[in-house]
């Protein structure tokens, strides 16, 4: 995944490889940051690990269960032999969930006239629309699958997973009502679907993480706004701190569990612009810091750390902060969190331009008023650094400008008193 080779990722899935198994899910390279494709749909189409997602990952239709998820129109469901609530005896999906995870429009039209039942669960309490939700495509009939499933009474507040068997599962809790995947995903249709039909926006799972939390994770503003036109709480949505599992991940997740936009301090980081502009309407300090898995983390960190800053030198996102009043010298860590390693206690972003051996960005930074002579960036001079050396001499170069504006604005000053006074005399 470091090298972006998504295709051969999602062969390993083909090949029913058991990818929620990894043993340390938070520092599995699958979820490196720093992966090429984090940030595009596929990576989340991909990787997204809920309960329905690895049942039928893990399942090995065949025969008629084969056909059902392929969507074969030869499937004559009107026969007589045919059991329409026929369990698979290996993953205990029914042919309706089948059908439904393929987003099989005919198929489960045909199922359901022959009275297949809409409420079975599987052994993680999947029933067929969250196979329609989470698992059939973006595009295609996994909308109108689950049209038809909801009228016939499928219950769209159901919630699904039941147990801790894979590590991947602390990412997203158990007892996940099927709008945090759909928001995951980023299916806007489907969660209008949800919405129109009376889906309780501020259901959680057992961390109380509700859709919202997924989709800002997303930083996807108009699912966002829809939510919150459903009356979801976004600002106010708090996780239950006190329901962990045992694995340690979500142990150090939240520290700070009232702040909603942390989640995408998780990998893949990512922060687009329309989500910080919103963020920050909002009046959101944009100096906002927190700790997450005991490392430093903020808005800060979260608007510049992908390649459209670091490599691709876009700094539209930084401007955007620096113009709602961000100080590049006030502290984007914790203060008090470096107390034996720099002066204060913190790091500036000037500090953590210098960290990432970044000299475009400290440039910009410089430009911005930055001043090296604080914490990680001195250090970092003091031991060698090209880079360090590289900005320092920046700074240099920029206090010689400011100096030569400040002496040409106060002869300008000069001359004009001069020429006034010798104007007034001879008046």
């Amino acid at each position: 995944m470091k090298d972006g080779l998504i295709e051969s990722f999602k062969c390993l899935l083909s090949l029913k490889a058991d990818l929620g198994a990894a043993p340390c899910c938070h520092n599995n390279h699958i979820f490196d940051h720093k992966s090429k494709p984090v940030g595009h749909q596929h990576f989340f189409e991909a990787l997204t690990f809920f309960s329905s997602q690895m049942e039928l990952r893990a399942a090995s239709p065949a025969g008629v269960f084969q056909e059902v998820l392929a969507g074969h129109w030869a499937l004559d469901c009107d026969s007589s032999k045919l059991d329409p609530n026929a369990v698979d005896p290996d993953s205990f999906m029914t042919l309706l969930m089948f059908s439904a995870a393929g987003g099989n429009v005919a198929v489960v039209k045909r199922l359901l006239a022959r009275r297949a039942l809409v409420d079975t669960v599987t052994r993680e309490g999947c029933t067929a629309l969250t196979f329609a939700a989470e698992c059939s495509p973006k595009t295609g009939g996994g909308v109108e699958c689950m049209q038809l499933l909801i009228e016939a009474r499928a219950d769209v507040n159901h919630r699904s997973g039941k147990s801790y068997a894979r590590p991947m599962f602390e990412m997203y809790g158990n007892g996940n009502p099927m709008g945090n995947a759909v928001c995951l995903l980023g299916h806007e249709e489907k969660l209008n679907v949800l919405l129109r039909s009376g889906y309780d926006v501020n259901l959680g799972n057992d961390y109380k993480m509700t859709p919202i939390f997924c989709a800002a994770k997303r930083c996807n503003v108009p699912m966002i706004k829809h939510l919150i036109d459903a009356k979801s709480e976004f600002l106010e949505a708090k996780l239950d701190t006190d329901r962990r599992p045992s694995h340690g991940f979500y142990k150090t997740f939240f520290p700070s569990a009232n702040k909603i936009y942390a989640i995408n301090g998780l990998n893949p980081q990512q922060f687009t612009y329309d989500y910080l502009e919103f963020l920050l309407d909002l009046k959101i300090d944009p100096h906002a810091n927190w700790v997450l898995m005991g490392e430093m983390n903020g808005l800060w960190h979260n608007a510049v750390c992908d390649d459209r800053v670091q490599c691709g030198g876009d700094f539209s996102c930084l401007q955007l902060m620096i113009d709602k009043k961000f100080n590049v010298n006030a502290p984007i860590s914790p203060v008090g969190l470096y107390n034996r390693v720099l002066p204060g206690g913190y790091f500036s972003a000037m500090d953590w331009a210098a960290q990432i051996e970044n000299p475009a960005m400290t440039r910009y930074l410089l430009e911005q008023k930055g001043d090296v002579r604080h914490g990680y960036l001195r250090l970092q001079y003091l031991t060698g650094s090209k880079v360090a050396m590289s900005s320092y001499m920046d700074w240099l170069e920029l206090q010689e400008l400011e100096e030569e504006r400040a002496l040409m604005e106060r002869e300008a000053v000069a001359v004009a008193a001069v020429t006034a006074s010798q104007g007034f005399e001879g008046f």
